[in-house]
């Protein structure tokens, strides 16, 4: 939030639309332009379909925040195998596809 109270134009990217889609609200109640879009980090072809609308519908990027993961909380709710495959998957190699994409 603190972007978008400086003036940033803000695209919220999350894997639940439904949560993006209330950051984009929060932002839009300071005025400033958002986006909400759903995104996989672990699929390259939903990050670029991401970075590609994200450009499309509010210009270039310029600052980007990359803060895929979840909470522990979610982990022990979970099955911990399962859960910690996941951890291990999106947390180290999230973000580099996403900046991968915004280069491209």
């Amino acid at each position: 939030m603190s972007l978008a109270e400086a003036g940033a134009k803000v695209v919220a990217a999350d894997l639940d639309i439904n949560i993006a889609r209330q950051t984009a609200e929060k932002v839009q109640q300071l005025g400033r332009r958002s986006l909400a879009l759903e995104v996989d980090v672990t699929d390259p072809d939903s990050i670029n379909k991401m970075v590609q609308q994200a450009e499309e519908q509010m210009g270039p990027i310029n600052i980007a925040v990359n803060n895929a993961g979840f909470g522990m909380c979610a982990l022990l709710q979970k099955k911990l195998m399962a859960g910690l495959w996941v951890l291990f998957s999106i947390i180290p190699t999230g973000s580099t596809p996403v900046m991968s994409a915004q280069i491209a």
